[in-house]
């Protein structure tokens, strides 16, 4: 079995230099040599992206290019594991699962919370528990962490602190070892998708707004544009906003333009409902419910429905339909 290690960058390759922690160009040779002669029937390779990086540094133009590479990899391989920094792992994941949903091999997503060459690393175990899960049959995208699979579509970063650093938000894991074997807890649901072939455009504009008590709603208008082609507002609790006509007039005029206003919740496990007053204004104006998705998928189903042209109303159904 062949399985194609793609390296992004990330804490997992890290080395530590005058600047800082960067990405180390011998990861693959530290990687090679501790599995050495330990892997029965596997035969590893190595790519690197073109540009390994921080994933704090990530962007679409990056993902695009990702997304080609590992294209022209597939045909070649049985599976890739993709290296990545923890701190936009669930984004790119996420991405992914919608970009690749047709796959008949795996793609599995795993990085560190400790660099390979660090003391006490759990860089070792991650990767060897995603080869085990390949090993094991598992077909599409997941990602695993601290001998745990979860679903792309639920699940964000909860920790910086302990080796268990992902959680899911709304189910359980999909998976998780025990007595060295995979034991699966529920399948993923396939993804509804609004097309086939998924091209993403690298140039869209998605505004994300984070309102707290002190909030500058001003600045928040600003990002309301005609280059912006969609916003994402994090609400509190049930979906709820405080009363400022101003920033409701920019919101409302945005909407018009056929353009996507994705209302969420601050709270990981909380649902947008239209119980409460303090939300109704924005349901008038034509924000669309983001209901229990979490800000990773949301993202991602924006940008592939963005990517293929559909309209507000159709982008509204997309959310509605999964």
């Amino acid at each position: 079995m062949k399985i194609t290690l793609f390296y992004t960058g990330g804490t997992i390759g890290m080395v530590d230099t005058p600047q800082g922690f960067m990405p180390d160009l011998g990861l693959p040779e530290k990687i090679a040599k501790h599995f050495s002669g330990s892997l029965k029937d596997i035969e590893l390779s190595f790519i690197s992206s073109e540009q390994a990086i921080d994933s704090s540094q990530i962007s679409l133009q990056h993902w695009g290019q990702w997304i080609e590479q590992i294209r022209q990899i597939l045909p070649h391989t049985d599976a890739v594991i993709v290296l990545h920094g923890t701190d936009t792992m669930a984004y790119t994941a996420a991405l992914f699962r919608l970009v690749f949903h047709h796959t008949d091999k795996a793609i599995i997503f795993t990085g560190s919370q400790k660099a390979w060459i660090e003391k006490h690393s759990d860089a070792p175990d991650n990767l060897l528990s995603a080869i085990s899960l390949i090993q094991q049959g598992f077909l599409g995208v997941g990602l695993v962490f601290h001998q745990t699979l979860f679903d792309p579509t639920d699940c964000r970063k909860v920790s910086t602190e302990n080796n268990q650093a992902f959680s899911s938000i709304w189910q359980t894991p999909l998976a998780q070892i025990k007595n060295n074997q995979w034991h699966f807890f529920r399948l993923p649901e396939p993804p509804v998708l609004p097309q086939k072939n998924i091209q993403i455009n690298p140039n869209l504009r998605i505004a994300t707004i984070y309102p707290t008590p002190a909030f500058a709603w001003e600045n928040a208008a600003s990002l309301l544009t005609d280059n912006t082609h969609a916003a994402i507002i994090l609400a509190y609790g049930n979906g709820n906003l405080p009363d400022n006509q101003a920033f409701l007039q920019h919101a409302q005029n945005f909407c018009k333009n056929d353009k996507p206003l994705i209302i969420l919740s601050q709270v990981w496990q909380s649902k947008v409902n239209q119980r409460y007053a303090a939300n109704l204004p924005f349901t008038q104006i034509g924000a669309i419910n983001g209901g229990k998705h979490t800000i990773e998928n949301t993202l991602a189903k924006l940008i592939v429905a963005l990517s293929g042209g559909l309209s507000k109303q159709e982008i509204a159904a997309y959310f509605q339909a999964a």
